[in-house]
């Protein structure tokens, strides 16, 4: 058992150093996947909530990825996006946008915007690869289509997405019954009222 384990110890070192450099890589590229929480402002099953709390409500449709950074006010990775406007369920901005709440303006989407997404991948001390997604939320793939509630900022002219799994539905065959579902929320949202200590449970 020794003479083998010895044997094996022998082959390992005189691997090519091709060969372990790409183990190496392997190994620092597989990613570990951690997640991160917050409490959301609004109960995020009460569709009426969340395209109350929303800007923008829309079907988009994910082209490439174009960005990512990690902003200095929350030491989290985003993402960014060029999505393709397909169809919009609410469109509107408010007026004063350091103000969580209403009143908002009307304010259509053009064909093409920036979609902002907490979320993204880092190193960390040991150069291993961290796919780091807020509440779980998977990272939005070119490619697909979207149900999209975000949240706009003026700053950097983006759509951020809620952090929130209602926030992102990928869409697939029953896309339209999805996209009636947050239609009926739009003629039935409630407007988030940032001092109104019951929003969650409002009736």
């Amino acid at each position: 058992m020794s003479r083998l384990s010895y044997g094996k110890w022998l082959l390992v070192l005189h691997l090519p150093a091709s060969v372990l450099a790409a183990a190496y890589l392997g190994w620092a590229n597989d990613p570990v996947v951690r997640s991160a929480h917050i409490s959301p402002v609004i109960d995020p099953s009460d569709l009426r909530r969340l395209v109350g709390f929303s800007d923008a409500v829309f079907v988009g449709r994910v082209v490439e990825e174009i960005g990512h950074d990690v902003p200095e006010d929350a030491p989290f990775p985003r993402t960014q996006f060029r999505a393709e406007v397909v169809a919009t369920i609410k469109a509107r901005r408010r007026v004063n946008q350091q103000l969580e709440s209403e009143p908002s303006v009307a304010a259509p989407l053009g064909s093409w915007v920036t979609v902002d997404q907490y979320g993204g991948y880092s190193r960390d001390p040991s150069g291993k690869q961290v796919l780091e997604l807020m509440e779980g939320m998977p990272l939005l793939v070119p490619g697909e289509m979207y149900l999209l509630s975000t949240r706009y900022d003026p700053v950097t002219d983006r759509y951020h997405v809620l952090e929130m799994q209602a926030a992102a539905i990928l869409l697939d065959a029953d896309a339209k019954a999805k996209i009636d579902q947050y239609e009926a929320a739009k003629s039935d949202e409630v407007p988030y009222e940032i001092d109104d200590p019951h929003y969650k449970s409002t009736p």
